[in-house]
């Protein structure tokens, strides 16, 4: 969910000729998407201030790119004033780019994977962290409510949001994010931005930055930039931040909106499927 004040992208896009809520073609199109709701994962997680937390997988039409945002109806209808302008802030979102974060477990022992113990210059040893690796999403986070999930083999002009000059811009990025962390120069950096003020020494920089670099390097030498194409799979999808107001029996006002575009480039006004009470 948003804040109330938000300043919108203006109509520049070329949304070609929108299908309109009601129409056989609309209809159709919703009653195909499927959602099955995770309802044993509705929960408010202890001692945070959020309403809800609600997961779900989605299916949608193949030949359709789907635009998917979890907010509340409140943000959508009372910030934009048309359809149009709703159609553009979903996409927006929905292609956010977006480096989200893990903490991954060891295939043969499916134990956390730790950084390795360390030693700054007074020679004190400490234990090293989880270690969190990032799994470069390109369009959108589908675990963070948000995704564009991409009819298939279509992404590319017309569809991708981040392409310049026939290249996918957020798939560079995120190529190129993955790349440094291959790095030494990229480890010796981590150390001197986190851990500067223990380790000042060239030595034990250097030292430090080829035992993350060791650790790292299972995760980071086979990644991919993450695009979801949809093929006629199922998408995960979570929601952490529900901030939909809860009544006397708990029920929430939280939505899931799509909006389609087909391979012509036309667009789909949104779509709002409920979320359902299971709080």
């Amino acid at each position: 969910s948003k804040a109330a004040t938000c300043t919108f992208t203006t109509l520049a896009a070329d949304l070609g000729v929108v299908v309109r809520e009601g129409s056989a073609t609309w209809e159709a199109a919703k009653a195909a998407v499927q959602i099955n709701w995770h309802t044993d994962k509705f929960s408010a997680p202890e001692n945070e201030n959020m309403s809800g937390y609600y997961a779900f997988d989605i299916k949608c039409p193949t030949d359709l790119t789907a635009y998917i945002l979890c907010t509340t109806s409140s943000y959508l209808n009372e910030v934009f004033e048309t359809s149009e302008q709703r159609i553009i802030e979903i996409e927006n979102e929905a292609s956010r780019k977006y480096d989200g974060d893990y903490v991954p477990t060891d295939p043969e022992t499916d134990q956390f994977i730790q950084m390795p113990d360390w030693v700054d210059d007074s020679g004190t040893v400490h234990e090293g962290q989880l270690m969190s690796v990032y799994d470069f999403y390109v369009h959108g986070y589908p675990t963070n409510g948000f995704v564009t999930y991409f009819a298939s083999g279509m992404h590319d002009g017309g569809h991708c949001t981040s392409l310049e000059g026939g290249v996918c811009s957020s798939y560079v990025r995120a190529q190129q994010n993955i790349d440094k962390r291959l790095t030494i120069d990229y480890w010796k950096e981590y150390i001197a931005n986190n851990r500067g003020s223990l380790c000042k020494t060239g030595s034990v920089i250097n030292k430090g930055a080829e035992d993350l670099l060791a650790a790292s390097k299972p995760y980071y030498e086979n990644a991919k930039p993450l695009i979801y194409e949809n093929n006629g799979g199922w998408l995960y999808m979570e929601q952490h931040y529900a901030k939909g107001t809860l009544d006397d029996n708990g029920e929430t006002y939280d939505d899931v909106y799509v909006v389609f575009k087909d391979k012509q480039g036309n667009y789909y006004e949104p779509m709002c499927f409920d979320v359902p009470s299971a709080f």
